[in-house]
């Protein structure tokens, strides 16, 4: 099942507590209406009942007399008003006289009559007579102590079931309307409240290192959940862009005073004398100090890179042969000592987004990496093919290849392969991924083990 977005969620939420609150205001509306219902219809029973024993009925003697009230209404037209049904029966259950539905069958009465015979006190029940629910009131009938016979009055609450039937249904669908509502109501109230985290989510998506200017403002309580976790992000984004500031100048200020001495050390190792025993030593501490002077460069690069500085122009033309003549003097030395043949395909010119000294950072990592970890006496092929949306630069070599895993690292910052016994400090890949993200310059990376890679970069 697909997980719920958290509006989606607040929504639902919202919608179940509101559909729960119903349930139990509508079973509460129910049962009380017909509790008050039953209620009121045992006491309109009793009433009715009273008043037939009072004005239309004469027990004298052990004998049911029947009169008229003092307006001469029978008994049969006051039923006939109250819309109600009767039963007399005497002292052997014997019926005296019968009205309404009680006429064609009173059976089912018989268990509650004798239960009123035998108590002496009145009874009131829920049957149902002839596809009929009745409300009924069995009342023994007495003087002077002696019970005579017994009054059964009954009136039909059938519409008042179909009332409560047709209730049901327009809950039902009021339910139906209110759940679909609060829904849509909840959906909107918690976009609503998720507006300034959509627009933290936005402000955090955007920003790096280089772009911690970002500030959101939102009104509210101060004591807002919300307004405080904005206002403290806010005082978080200043603390990272000091921080980022601080790392920068530390960076550059380093690098620029470590390579005032460095100059001075190499400068120094130049005029130095040396004798055969000690010149290879002199060679191998210029060749590391060569290493760190162009690590320093790297980093100082690193700090330079901002994404605000660079806007892709799609129509600038770089001579890239150029470059790659640059490449060429920079590795001849690596080319000629690995016997490897560098063979490049491409045209003078090509039109791209990316500046010639980015793009020569690129290739110059690509290919010296291809020359480095190619095997010896082996081929590395480059080739650039034009088209109108800019141009894909392919590099391929015939070497040691990497697994996955040392793929799925290798643009890692000082990320160094476990078998990588080549010279490097894991720098050089880091800033070709970082000014390809810039650029968005997309690369792809293929390689196997002992076999070589191949890299393919659209510029």
């Amino acid at each position: 099942m697909r997980r719920l977005t958290t509006r989606q969620n607040f929504a639902l939420t919202f919608t179940l507590y509101v559909f729960g609150f119903l349930v139990v205001l509508y079973s509460l509306f129910y049962l009380v209406f017909s509790l008050m219902s039953v209620y009121q219809l045992r006491q309109d029973l009793s009433n009715d009942a009273k008043e037939i024993i009072s004005n239309h009925l004469l027990l004298d003697k052990g004998e049911i007399i029947f009169r008229k009230d003092k307006t001469g209404a029978s008994l049969k037209q006051f039923l006939l008003n109250e819309n109600a049904s009767a039963l007399i029966l005497d002292a052997k259950k014997s019926t005296v006289r019968s009205y309404g539905l009680f006429i064609y069958d009173n059976t089912i009465l018989q268990p509650f009559i004798n239960k009123v015979q035998a108590s002496k006190k009145p009874e009131n029940i829920s049957v149902s007579l002839n596809k009929q629910k009745l409300e009924v009131i069995v009342v023994p009938l007495k003087t002077n102590g002696v019970q005579i016979g017994i009054l059964v009055l009954g009136i039909s609450v059938t519409d008042l079931y179909g009332f409560k039937q047709i209730m049901i249904d327009v809950f039902l669908l009021l339910g139906f309307l209110s759940v679909a509502g609060s829904f849509i109501v909840g959906y909107v109230l918690a976009g609503r409240t998720l507006t300034p985290l959509i627009k933290l989510a936005k402000v955090v998506e955007e920003m790096d290192f280089d772009r911690m200017e970002s500030s959101l403002t939102v009104e509210g309580n101060p004591q807002d959940e919300l307004v405080l976790l904005i206002n403290r992000f806010n005082e978080m984004t200043i603390r990272l862009k000091d921080m980022a500031s601080r790392q920068k100048e530390f960076v550059a200020n380093a690098s620029h005073e470590l390579k005032t001495p460095l100059t001075r050390a190499i400068t120094s190792l130049e005029v130095l004398p040396s004798s055969p025993e000690t010149a290879a030593e002199i060679e191998l501490i210029k060749g590391d100090l060569f290493q760190i002077n162009a690590l320093l460069d790297k980093l100082l690069l690193l700090t330079r890179l901002k994404k605000d500085s660079h806007s892709p122009n799609k129509n600038q033309s770089i001579k890239i042969n150029r470059i790659f003549s640059i490449i060429k003097k920079q590795l001849e030395g690596k080319l000629k000592e690995k016997q490897i043949t560098l063979t490049i395909t491409s045209p003078e010119i090509i039109k791209t987004s990316i500046p010639f000294e980015y793009l020569e950072i690129i290739l110059s990592n690509f290919i010296s990496n291809a020359v480095k970890y190619s095997f010896n006496q082996k081929a590395v092929r480059v080739r650039v093919d034009q088209h109108q949306a800019g141009a894909d630069i392919e590099i391929v070599d015939q070497g040691v290849g990497m697994t996955k895993e040392e793929a799925a690292h290798m643009f890692d910052r000082f990320y160094r392969g476990g078998a990588n016994k080549e010279k490097g400090y894991g720098v050089g890949l880091s800033i070709v991924k970082q000014i390809c993200d810039l650029y968005n310059i997309d690369i792809k990376v293929s390689s196997k083990k002992n076999r070589g890679t191949s890299i393919k970069i659209s510029v």
